[in-house]
């Protein structure tokens, strides 16, 4: 019999792109408020991911998977809405993890963010510490936190801190996984002929601009796929992107040369919750794994233009 997986949040753009990948080798069960984007070879339960209805069926079924990516991720709208994230982001969650302690569920995957490290200088350990600047990020953080400090348990809780994701999974026929990010926007200022904001260019970096840190879908879920039944500890977290730092202006650069066409551009001033510095370190990530790392800026810029 195939092993079972439970996926919150699996109408998202993460989870629509992980179910279409594990569904092949597993028993995938979606809960989501939302309807699938896809609906072929796995079960969906349309339900809060804290509701009695998933404790259920986490009990009927045996689950002993848990992937969790139920979150609120737009962090502009966080610095507008806290209630609301800390509602859902690390209230239900934890109230979630709470329920699961009386079931049979063995593995706990947490879909956590570089934004809770907030600013740094270099390249990101797992061990550094922590400083969010952002509503969003301190409800990573603080779920992280209450994992790590639950210990009456079980469950093997393992945390990923992705870095900024982009791009289309190839199977992935729908093209309604649109969010609000660098690329897409970018992407959108194309097509549409308008102008793409920058925000800020007079940080303390070598350029002035801001640096990130750039993952293709297609790896991010290649990468969760191989943690699914490697041995890991009682709480381990992994940094999830390439470590390759790139400023926002030389993505722009380097799009503009491929396309042989300038797209306008206006500096903005820089929002309250921006991040000057934000690079993966992903030693732990290649050790584990043996990832190789790779600059996915053209991939991933070319499929965010077929979301538009």
């Amino acid at each position: 019999m195939k092993q079972k997986i439970l996926i919150t949040g699996g109408s998202g753009f993460v989870g629509s792109s992980l179910i279409e990948i594990l569904k092949k080798k597993y028993l995938i069960f979606s809960v989501d408020k939302k309807k699938p984007l896809i609906n072929k070879k796995f079960k969906f339960l349309k339900s809060d991911f804290c509701s009695n209805k998933v404790l259920k069926l986490i009990n009927k079924e045996n689950i002993q998977i848990i992937i969790h990516l139920a979150a609120y991720i737009n962090v502009v709208e966080g610095e507008r809405n806290r209630k609301k994230y800390i509602l859902n982001n690390f209230t239900k969650s934890k109230k979630f993890f709470e329920k699961l302690k009386k079931t049979k569920v063995k593995k706990f995957i947490f879909s956590s963010s570089a934004a809770v490290y907030g600013d740094k200088k270099k390249k990101i350990k797992e061990n550094e510490s922590l400083n969010t600047k952002s509503v969003y990020g301190k409800t990573k953080k603080d779920f992280e936190n209450y994992l790590k400090s639950t210990n009456k348990h079980n469950i093997n809780c393992l945390i990923f801190r992705f870095f900024n994701i982009g791009g289309l999974y190839k199977k992935l026929k729908t093209k309604k996984n649109n969010y609000n990010s660098f690329f897409y926007n970018m992407c959108k200022a194309y097509i549409k002929n308008k102008i793409f904001f920058i925000y800020g260019n007079k940080f303390n970096t070598k350029t002035g601009y801001s640096y990130r840190d750039f993952i293709h879908i297609k790896s991010l879920i290649n990468i969760i796929s191989k943690f699914i039944n490697l041995n890991i500890k009682k709480f381990e977290i992994i940094n999830v992107g390439n470590g390759i730092e790139i400023d926002l202006n030389n993505i722009l650069l380097i799009v503009q040369k491929k396309l042989k066409k300038k797209i306008k551009v206006k500096i903005a001033k820089a929002r309250k919750s921006e991040i000057t510095y934000s690079t993966a370190n992903i030693q732990k990530l290649k050790k584990k794994i043996n990832f190789k790392p790779k600059n996915e800026i053209l991939n991933i810029f070319k499929d965010e233009l077929s979301k538009i």
